[in-house]
């Protein structure tokens, strides 16, 4: 299970302005950002692998998260084995207190904290 976001800028519309003053560009449209919470389930007898997605408004806290993971196990209908990165979200308080009280039905695995190459780190701060 991964978390993505996706940000629709604002479209400017064209524009003129007299010789000697300055140009305005107005909006002609509000900026949405809409994050996304994907999950991918692994073959499981006959089944083939599964991507479900939920989709919200902004960014992804632990709200979000918590809607996702009963989202996820209503649909599928079985526990879940979620591969988590170290996303805060992941880790609050609230997720973490909602996992313990629903532990017959996921199970959390934590990806490897690997610290990044300074050549890693150059190429993040660069995109």
């Amino acid at each position: 299970m991964d978390e993505t976001g996706h940000t629709f800028r604002a479209r400017l519309g064209t524009t003129w302005a007299p010789v000697g003053q300055v140009r305005v560009l107005k909006r002609l449209s509000r900026r949405r950002e809409v994050s996304s919470i994907v999950l991918l389930t692994a073959p499981w007898g006959r089944e083939r692998p599964r991507v479900f997605a939920r989709h919200f408004v902004g960014a992804v806290h632990d709200k979000e998260v918590i809607a996702a993971l009963r989202y996820f196990r209503r649909r599928i209908g079985r526990p879940l084995v979620i591969i988590w990165d170290r996303l805060q979200a992941h880790r609050s308080k609230a997720v973490t207190a909602w996992l313990q009280r629903h532990a017959q039905d996921f199970r959390v695995e934590w990806l490897p904290h690997t610290p990044l190459t300074s050549t890693q780190r150059r190429a993040a701060m660069a995109w």
